[in-house]
């Protein structure tokens, strides 16, 4: 936090967390460097639509240090009107594990997805690291995962309303269903079957 502060003494903060705009007028090694903190950092990127999406994927392969995991939130219609264009920009992203309106990280939660930095990487240039976890059906030298989530987490036709009142996911901090969740999960793993389901969904949705 101390090297955020002093590299950006401008940034906003906020109950102990930092708010970080990086331009072409300050540093930016907020794009390369990990502080390992509760700093978050953005910046501006021209364009509309495809136009956007192409120039943020350019962005993230030639100026961001890593190439672990990468997150687009996308509403669907603009995915729809972007058409194939929207694919190929996602194609041209070299990151390990790639989320479409989810956290790239629940692509470490199965273990049958391979997990690991894009290809590339060698020991002298090590990056995100080389080879990749899990890949528990065994594809020979795979580049990268894309999941995909839903643009709302629950539809609003299940809640009678707005989205937001939809419980939160069982990774963030701010659920109550943490360990619950947690522990239905790892029973299922070790005993999975259809009739432990409705268990793992009421630990996770009504904690």
């Amino acid at each position: 936090m101390a090297r955020a502060q002093h590299t950006y003494p401008h940034a906003e903060r906020h109950g102990g967390r930092m708010l970080v705009e990086v331009s072409e007028s300050t540093s930016d090694e907020l794009y390369h460097s990990e502080y390992f903190s509760p700093v978050l950092g953005h910046t501006t990127i021209p364009g509309v639509g495809i136009d956007f999406l192409r120039n943020a994927v350019r962005f993230a392969n030639d100026r961001l240090a890593g190439t672990l995991g990468a997150g687009i939130i996308v509403a669907p219609r603009d995915r729809k009107a972007m058409g194939p264009a929207f694919t190929a920009a996602i194609a041209d992203l070299r990151y390990g594990t790639i989320g479409i309106n989810c956290w790239s990280a629940t692509g470490y939660l199965a273990p049958a997805m391979p997990w690991g930095a894009y290809p590339g990487n060698t020991i002298d240039d090590v990056g995100s690291g080389i080879g990749i976890v899990h890949n528990s059906r065994l594809i020979a030298d795979p580049e990268r995962v894309v999941v995909y989530g839903p643009f709302r987490p629950f539809p609003r036709s299940w809640l009678g309303g707005e989205a937001s009142v939809a419980p939160p996911m069982p990774w963030l901090v701010t659920s109550k269903a943490n360990t619950a969740a947690s522990k239905a999960l790892t029973h299922y793993a070790g005993h999975p079957g259809w009739g432990r389901l409705p268990g793992v969904l009421k630990a996770i949705l009504m904690p």
